[in-house]
């Protein structure tokens, strides 16, 4: 029987009271196991962990799991702890997320309400407690709103990775206790969204400690073979290299201390785990004697001074390998990751990896991101604080209204942009580059260097000339042979996956010319119209490029398009005026005759200048001014013409500003430069359509470029220029506008 203590307001009440302590010999395991992990946390972390508000956590998450029971029969309350035991193991996090952890599902499961834990333990625990069970309750929603589901999971984890890290540690305790559930199915789908969304979602959050762990307990399940002899054999061979490396590390501690007596270190060995060694194994083709960073050595200092000191007092007692050194806090990863990277050689073990890195490296190299919130209530020092924006900005970026026309398209650039699984290659000096799977070698020459992609002549995969499009594998040593100039081709765009490769051949596209496609195009068609003598019908004059069917249907916008098409041999020239000759007798038949719209009149309401005599005003058609610009008036022949006030040198204009207080619409040219493939136009539509902007007569204008990029001029109607800039900004984002800017005249 349970006893409780004499306060049982507690259910019913949202006002503090003293938690109800659980008496029941029943749960004195759980009590002694709490009890013991609370001393080894201590011990571990000290003067980092709150014991008393710990205490009050696992009081009431006893209180409130206290009539459950585990699928396997063991106390409910043996899970919550577990979860925080696994979360501790190497780095303590906060004394919120481990409050968090131990009440992770009281608001689910139990009574308990929101507002209790917010009154004991705060707004930050009782947030992120109600973020895990959003989670939970997400995750066992309808499978029919699978793809909606990642879409809310992957918002939440934005918010703070730290409920991430609850959801992982719960899911690795899970994964290891899935002997009680009795139903395959529910097994293979715990396994599946571990494997397939957890996993490769707590690597881009850099959560690699759990990480690990996780993967750990997926390869057991799934591969209980292999899994069993990797550990058998790690077994065997650990105590001799354990060993080897105490004794190594012995004489490191020693030597830093003799050298910097000051110097405040930890030292502790590493451990690959499990999984990563069978991983390494079998992409390398390696023995396990083969794998040198099975164990490894990390030094953790105080301060960034003390770690170049200790790397010095190392390199001076051992000799370091030749290529395998790197600095990481020099020059961090993209990612945020910094340390120092060594690999020394001694007599009783050939190779040692050592890593030394500050506190706050350690953590953060753990805890990924969320080690970022950790920090936030300190003063931040630079590289967290960018790393903290970049986050803000990406969670601003996916936080758009969840509608189910819009979730396919998240999910794909999700399993593009976020998920996609990570190959490592290496330079011949042995500097490792990590690529998207299915990155070709150019896609490495650009990641190592813009500038070195650009001129990228010829690429040795192992010692082998390659084609620049093959795709690399884990482990491929890959070598650039460069031009003294830069060598971009066009369908480079189409050889490269990565997003850093495809934005430098854009920016180099730019300048490409297809003027002789444009040529060779319109003599085709016009020497068939000449031929069939249909000059006096005007089939492909302004009017009917933008009224006609056809066109519409083909995307084309513009002569320089339509004469693009035809150079290309996209469009039959013969078989198109068929067509259009055809719809020409339809609409004489039907009387349909297009008409123009006509400019709205002007008048001095919209202008303020001192008064003169004047018969007319108006806009200036080759600058085209708009309210934000500034103008200036030119009287000619008595008429005031307003133009905008560019560079040039003018000896008489008149002073004239905008009068803010009335509204117009105006008309501004824009001028595009695409990606020549199927749906670029109707992208830039589509784009133009969501920002309610309406597109007059298309202006055709030859300009100077080559097969894969197209050049449009149209004219739009916009309020003033910050409309206007708002436009250019989202047609830039647009994945096939190269550029997007203003005419200037």
């Amino acid at each position: 029987m349970v006893r409780l203590s004499k306060n049982l307001k507690f259910m019913n009440d949202e006002k503090i009271f003293p938690i109800p302590k659980i008496k029941s010999k029943d749960f004195s395991k759980e009590k002694k196991d709490f009890s013991n992990w609370l001393k080894k946390i201590n011990k571990k972390y000290p003067k980092k962990v709150n014991t008393p508000l710990l205490k009050d956590a696992f009081s009431l998450s006893l209180f409130a799991h206290r009539d459950q029971k585990r699928e396997n029969g063991d106390n409910y309350i043996s899970h919550p702890l577990a979860v925080a035991k696994i979360m501790t193991e190497e780095v303590y996090v906060d004394n919120e997320t481990v409050c968090a952890a131990l009440l992770h599902d009281v608001l689910e499961d139990t009574k308990i309400t929101r507002s209790q834990i917010n009154s004991y333990f705060g707004e930050p625990t009782s947030m992120l407690v109600n973020n895990v069970t959003k989670m939970t309750n997400i995750i066992n929603e309808s499978s029919t709103l699978r793809e909606e589901n990642l879409k809310k999971i992957f918002l939440l984890t934005f918010s703070d990775p730290r409920t991430l890290m609850i959801k992982i540690s719960d899911r690795i305790h899970n994964l290891s206790t899935l002997d009680g559930i009795k139903e395959p199915k529910r097994i293979e789908r715990i396994v599946r969204e571990s494997s397939n969304f957890y996993s490769p979602l707590s690597s881009r959050f850099g959560l690699n400690n759990l990480k690990q762990s996780l993967d750990d307990q997926i390869f057991k399940i799934l591969n209980q073979e292999e899994y069993d002899e990797t550990y058998k054999t790690i077994k065997n061979i650990a105590p001799r290299k354990k060993r080897a490396l105490s004794v190594v590390s012995k004489k490191i501690q020693n030597k830093i201390k003799k050298d910097f007596p000051k110097c405040e270190f930890k030292i502790k060995n590493r451990k690959k785990s499990i999984h990563s060694i069978w991983r390494k194994k079998i992409e390398q083709n390696l023995n396990f004697e083969e794998i040198r960073d099975i164990y490894a050595i990390r030094i953790i200092a105080k301060t960034k001074n003390d770690c170049y000191k200790i790397l010095g007092s190392v390199h001076s007692q051992y000799e370091p390998l030749q290529g395998f050194f790197h600095d990481y806090i020099a020059a961090p990863k993209n990612n945020g990751y910094r340390s120092i990277h060594t690999v020394i050689t001694t007599k009783i073990m050939p190779f040692i990896e050592v890593q030394i890195r500050t506190t706050e490296m350690n953590e953060i190299c753990e805890w990924g991101e969320a080690a970022h919130w950790i920090y936030k209530k300190d003063a931040m020092n630079p590289s967290i604080e960018k790393n903290l924006n970049k986050m803000q900005k990406a969670r601003v970026n996916f936080k758009f209204g969840i509608k189910k026309d819009e979730t396919k398209g998240f999910v794909d650039e999700l399993k593009n942009n976020f998920f996609q699984e990570r190959i490592f290659v290496y330079t011949p000096k042995g500097d490792k580059i990590s690529l998207p799977k299915n990155s070709t070698a150019l896609d490495f020459a650009f990641a190592v260097h813009s500038e070195l992609g650009s001129k990228t002549k010829k690429i040795k995969i192992n010692g082998k000339i390659e084609k620049l499009h093959k795709k690399l594998k884990i482990g491929d040593e890959v070598e650039i042979i460069k031009n003294s100039k830069t060598s971009i081709k066009p369908n480079w765009i189409f050889k490269t996956i990565t997003s850093q490769a495809k934005r430098e051949i854009k920016n180099h596209l730019k300048k490409i010319n297809k003027t002789m496609i444009e040529k060779s195009g319109k003599m085709k068609l016009n020497e068939i119209i000449k031929e069939k003598g249909l000059y006096h019908l005007h089939l492909t004059n302004r009017d009917n490029l933008k009224d006609s069917k056809i066109f519409n249907d083909l995307l084309i916008q513009d002569k320089n398009d339509l004469f693009y098409k035809i150079g290309v041999e996209a469009i039959d020239p013969e078989e198109l005026l068929e067509k259009l000759l055809s719809e020409k007798h339809e609409k004489i038949k039907k009387g349909k005759i297009p008409t123009r719209k006509k400019d709205p009149t002007l008048n001095e309401k919209r202008f303020i200048f001192k008064k003169i005599k004047y018969k007319k005003i108006s806009i200036c058609e080759k600058t085209r001014p708009i309210p934000g610009d500034n103008i200036i008036g030119i009287l000619k022949n008595q008429n005031l013409i307003i133009q905008r006030k560019l560079n040039q040198k003018l000896t008489e204009h008149i002073k004239v500003k905008w009068n803010k207080k009335e509204k117009y619409i105006y008309q501004s040219e824009i001028i595009l430069t695409l990606l020549n493939r199927k749906g670029s136009l109707f992208e830039v539509l589509q784009t133009l359509k969501k920002l309610n902007i309406n597109i007059l007569n298309s202006v055709t204008e030859v300009k100077p470029i080559k097969p894969e990029v197209g050049y449009v001029k149209c004219m739009i109607e916009v309020e003033n220029l910050s409309v206007l800039n708002n436009v250019l900004k989202n047609l830039r984002k647009a994945e096939c506008v190269i550029e997007a800017r203003r005419s200037v005249s």
